[in-house]
């Protein structure tokens, strides 16, 4: 009788091919959305509550929304009634020097004044995509190895916009691993 198909089964496959894959974009807006959610999904809401989210500057790219110039979260630690506030990057690549640019000099300031008004410490969640050559000595060839690396620096150790891995290496964390608050210091 030959091949029979329906057509929504020919739109599903196209919409399939077609669609952006939101986990795995490398545009900017797309992975620092996906970002935010990651780390936010790792804070437990059996110890997390989650008082404040500002919106992403990206969900409108002609125009620059003054609460994304903020911090991401302020979350109040469940046990303690701590309150801290967190602010996530996801920078593409390192600066020519070499170093890892988590943001501008102008956001730093605002991210200091806020720390310093409020009193509430903010700590900055850094996420990077660690690409490196590995040899395949099957194929002999090589290829891209990407490892996901995240950083969560407190904000009075970043003096600058841009850090060198002598810095933000100390701060270097499990990217899966679940956050905890202990004495007054995110981990």
């Amino acid at each position: 009788m030959g091949i029979l198909f329906k057509l929504s089964d020919v739109f599903q496959k196209f919409d399939y091919q077609t669609s952006i894959d939101y986990h795995t974009s490398r545009l900017p807006e797309i992975s620092g959305k996906s970002f935010e959610d990651h780390v936010l999904s790792l804070f437990s809401p059996g110890n997390f509550k989650l008082i404040e989210k500002n919106h992403s500057s990206k969900e409108d790219p002609g125009r620059n929304v003054e609460s994304s110039k903020k911090f991401d979260f302020i979350f109040e630690h469940l046990p303690t009634r701590e309150t801290f506030a967190v602010g996530c990057t996801y920078p593409t690549k390192l600066n020519e020097k070499g170093q890892l640019e988590w943001s501008y000099p102008e956001q730093l300031k605002r991210y200091q004044e806020f720390e310093s008004k409020s009193k509430i410490p903010l700590h900055i969640i850094i996420g990077y995509d660690k690409v490196t050559k590995e040899w395949d000595r099957y194929t002999r060839q090589y290829y891209k190895k990407i490892e996901k690396i995240m950083y969560n620096i407190p904000l009075k150790e970043t003096k600058y916009p841009a850090l060198y891995s002598n810095i933000y290496s100390n701060f270097e964390r499990n990217y899966y691993g679940k956050f905890f608050w202990n004495k007054g210091i995110l981990y």
